[in-house]
């Protein structure tokens, strides 16, 4: 797989060898530490695209942005660098464009430049949008394999007005599999810079879980926005659901969900947390919708509490170190 180039010293704000380099966008340290980022430029730059990203993310996702809160900060900001620039897809494709003046004919085309504004900011580690360079930022950290990006808007272009549907394995492949690869890329980053690399081993393993993971997401999704999907965007991913069909998949939801949770402990505990947090989140959600009607599902939003969610994120935090 062809592998984005590390960035070079300065684009990784001269850090050490063992210092991260979002050690160096924290402004809030010391005086000092605000003083030599304002001498350089790049890494001002990177500091505000990686903050815009961030409040993106808490704007628009209050389940994620809660259970990222949990991750050390030196993960959680290549994490909510990679939901933004998701996120900004989404909106491209979901309506915003279009109830803000956008001819639906547009749409697609407006994904395009975006995917070609993502890609070239691969390439160069730059970008004048500052949600494409605070992704590229993390993505040549990280070292992404660049046909993730490109699988992922392209699940992204079959959401847009009049697009051709994919199927349903290669949709989720792209549009929530190579998520969690990209998660747990930054994680296996973050193990590598701590000096407790995973062995080829444990980041196949860890692919594998982060891509069940992935998937398990964008399933419960599918249940949960069945309305909005349907009615609202014209969509049918699950175009006959029924009793039956409904348990078959929040089985397979299950069964994807066991399958993350059986290799995070093969996670810094840095992201492990966090993951958990994710997990046990959409693991509540998936039994809510189990015990819903499907009729109900198709008129209304299940969502679970948010004073649920917040007992979910705090029996995580003892949970994940018990993790073996």
């Amino acid at each position: 797989m062809a592998r984005l180039p590390k960035l070079p010293l300065r684009a990784r704000f001269s850090a050490s060898a063992t210092a991260h380099p979002s050690a160096h966008l924290n402004t809030t340290a010391h005086p000092s530490a605000a003083a030599s980022i304002h001498d350089d430029p790049g890494a001002l730059y990177t500091q505000a695209s990686t903050a815009a990203a961030s409040r993106i993310i808490r704007r628009y996702s209050t389940s994620f942005y809660l259970a990222s809160e949990l991750l050390a900060p030196t993960v959680k900001l290549h994490i909510r660098n990679i939901y933004a620039l998701a996120r900004i897809a989404d909106e491209i494709v979901d309506g915003t464009a279009e109830a803000l003046g956008l001819p639906a004919c547009g749409v697609t085309k407006t994904l395009d430049d975006y995917e070609r504004t993502a890609l070239a900011a691969l390439d160069t580690g730059f970008s004048t949008d500052p949600i494409a360079h605070a992704f590229a930022f993390t993505a040549r950290w990280a070292e992404f394999d660049r046909s993730w990006t490109v699988d992922f808007f392209a699940s992204m272009r079959s959401d847009a007005p009049s697009s051709n549907s994919l199927p349903l394995p290669a949709y989720v492949h792209g549009s929530a599999g190579v998520i969690g690869w990209m998660c747990n890329a930054v994680f296996a980053a973050h193990a590598e810079q701590a000096g407790r690399p995973l062995t080829p081993k444990q980041r196949a393993r860890t692919d594998e879980g982060a891509y069940a993971l992935g998937s398990a997401f964008q399933k419960v999704n599918f249940l949960r926005d069945y309305r909005e999907d349907t009615v609202g965007l014209q969509r049918s991913y699950l175009p006959k659901l029924t009793e039956e069909s409904k348990t078959e998949l929040v089985d397979e939801i299950r069964g994807e969900l066991a399958q993350a949770h059986a290799t995070m402990a093969l996670l810094p505990l840095a992201a492990r947390v966090g993951v958990l947090g994710a997990h046990d989140l959409f693991a509540a959600l998936n039994e809510r919708l189990a015990r819903t009607p499907v009729e109900q599902i198709k008129t209304a939003r299940v969502q679970v509490p948010r004073d649920e969610k917040a007992k979910i994120i705090a029996r995580a935090v003892p949970r994940a170190a018990r993790l073996r």
